[in-house]
């Protein structure tokens, strides 16, 4: 799956996603979102209503970041052949994500704490799906 951002100011977002509190007020901006520049989307999650794409949007976070939806448009709407679907009954949270998100407990936490087994881990499935994406685009 593929998406365009179109906007990375928190103020074009509707009201279910701001949140002052946790530094996301109608005057906060994504600055590492680039407006034009499309990206692979690696999981999705909702929770609370909201819907987030995660995306790899820097090179010196060596991870996929959760951003709201609204800030994209799909530009190719196919899913990852590698995505699953989970359900976490604590957070009331969907996620639809590649295997190992799922399979490895904790992956996200560990990965975005740095951990080296989830960053190599996580290193071969983007590949896979930027291959996956690239391909997708190409064929049609």
């Amino acid at each position: 799956m593929i998406v365009r951002c179109t906007t990375n100011r928190f103020a074009d977002l509707p009201e279910s996603y701001i949140d002052p509190a946790a530094n996301m007020g109608r005057d906060a901006i994504s600055r590492a979102l680039v407006v034009g520049q499309e990206y692979v989307v690696y999981a999705i999650s909702t929770a609370e209503g909201r819907v987030h794409y995660y995306v790899h949007k820097d090179d010196e976070i060596p991870y996929p970041y959760a951003e709201p939806a609204p800030m994209f448009e799909v530009v190719d709407a196919k899913p990852s052949s590698s995505w699953r679907v989970g359900f976490d009954v604590a957070q009331n949270r969907l996620t639809v994500a590649f295997d190992e998100w799922f399979s490895m407990p904790n992956f996200y936490d560990r990965l975005t704490d740095w951990e080296q087994q989830e960053g190599e881990v996580w290193k071969t499935v983007k590949a896979r799906l930027d291959h996956e994406a690239e391909s997708s685009t190409t064929s049609g």
